[in-house]
């Protein structure tokens, strides 16, 4: 385990930043959260994937003036799992 820190640390410091494990969608029932971003993903790639999100979530708010249920379910899911990205990173 102490051997493990130590490599973490290393990475950390040439700039290698990654991810810590960050759980979203969480509700009543599931406090805990349904899905995860998972630890030990490049920094670099965690932001991107939020970016890429973030771009469908405004094109498809931009290009709808009302959204059904299940739009309005899928905006809500995704802006959880970009927070979940950006937060596994400034951990």
């Amino acid at each position: 385990m102490a051997l493990q820190s130590v490599q973490q640390e290393s990475k950390q410091s040439r700039g290698n930043l990654q991810t810590q494990a960050t759980a979203f969608d969480r509700s009543p029932a599931l406090p805990d959260g349904l899905f995860e971003v998972r630890a030990g993903v490049p920094a670099h790639f965690a932001l991107e994937q939020a970016r890429c999100l973030a771009d469908c979530i405004r094109k498809l708010s931009v290009e709808n003036d009302t959204l059904d249920g299940q739009s309005n379910y899928l905006v809500g899911f995704t802006v959880d799992a970009i927070h979940a990205l950006i937060e596994s990173v400034e951990q």
